[in-house]
């Protein structure tokens, strides 16, 4: 489990469970939660928190890897500097997974998918290949990885550190109520969170310098746009927010 706004262990308690059975697991003295005996199939991993979002994912057991799995390219493999490839069976494949590419001069390059097409078998991952894998000979390997990555998103009530760079808004409708659940999205920055059951949210953003950005808040079809200058290390309220 990481925090994602330090993108290290999350912190306090959490409660880890496989929905199905109601299975817990048991954490390492390296911060995994542990599930073992697992059988293949469909299961879905509930997290619950004082700090973090609720989170939820669903995971296919048969595809974790608990072994190095050989895969083919449909024709043949990337050039340098190519952000994605075809090969010929995907369905073993899951975003996430790391991929090694190998070459006969010797070069070996990693990548984790962040992107598959089941109809085209087409895998993606960010940033391009350093070196050629496109003549024969060259290979693939879904590497060994039974480890499921989940990013946990903050609460507002979230302990931030001092000087962190953050955003907060209440979103209220026009009767005032607060509005619960609504997604706040930083586009241009790939920054997401949504508000909480007292309608509050909490942008956090890490890097980044004093400018000006935009985001959107949307629910059930409606979206509101929203600009505000950014200033390293402070904090800036935006009070209350009528939505839509």
């Amino acid at each position: 489990m990481i925090d994602d706004f330090t993108k290290k262990e999350a912190s306090g308690h959490l409660k880890v469970i496989i929905n199905e059975g109601n299975i817990n697991p048991i954490k390492n003295l390296s911060g995994y939660y542990v599930f073992t005996g697992l059988a293949d199939g469909i299961c879905t991993v509930k997290v619950a928190s004082e700090l973090y979002f609720p989170e939820e994912r669903v995971i296919d057991i048969s595809k974790v890897k608990t072994s190095n799995l050989t895969l083919k390219f449909y024709t043949k493999g990337p050039a340098s500097r190519a952000t994605s490839t075809k090969l010929k069976d995907i369905s073993k494949l899951q975003k996430g997974d790391i991929v090694e590419f190998n070459n006969l001069a010797g070069d070996a390059e990693q990548k984790k998918i962040t992107d598959l097409d089941a109809n085209t078998g087409k895998i993606s991952w960010a940033g391009g290949l350093r070196y050629s894998f496109n003549s024969a000979g060259n290979t693939i390997l879904a590497l060994k990885n039974p480890v499921v990555t989940i990013p946990l998103k903050p609460l507002p009530s979230y302990p931030f550190r001092d000087y962190a760079t953050l955003t907060r808004g209440l979103l209220i409708d026009s009767g005032k109520n607060p509005v619960v659940d609504a997604i706040i999205k930083v586009t241009n920055l790939n920054i997401e969170t949504k508000s909480d059951k007292m309608g509050e949210f909490v942008l956090y953003f890490n890097d980044i310098k004093n400018e000006n950005i935009s985001f959107e808040i949307e629910k059930n079809g409606k979206i509101k746009p929203v600009n505000i200058t950014l200033e390293n290390g402070i904090m800036k309220s935006l009070g209350k927010i009528v939505f839509p």
